[in-house]
């Protein structure tokens, strides 16, 4: 189920040089109630001067962008996953 409050761990595994995340905490709102069929994330990155904006930048086109469609795709099996 995509609206468990462990989903996180479940979905954003580590990918390349993206470690996963391990656990969440001091979560707010209802995670109990489905809340449709697509999703948006948006990341803002903020670099520390110009050779890591550079390499932030390839980052981010490359690594996370296959982080994040790996994600979508274990969010997906999850919705698929029959209840029980």
């Amino acid at each position: 189920m995509v609206v468990a409050e462990d989903v996180l761990p479940k979905v954003l595994h580590r990918w390349g040089p993206i470690p996963g995340v391990l656990g969440t905490r001091d979560l707010t709102g209802t995670w109990s109630t489905p809340g449709g069929s697509s999703f948006r994330w948006t990341y803002t990155f903020h670099p520390r001067g110009r050779v890591a904006g550079v390499v932030l930048a390839l980052l981010a086109r490359t690594a996370w962008a296959r982080y994040m469609h790996q994600c979508a795709d274990l969010c997906v099996s999850l919705a698929e996953e029959p209840p029980g």
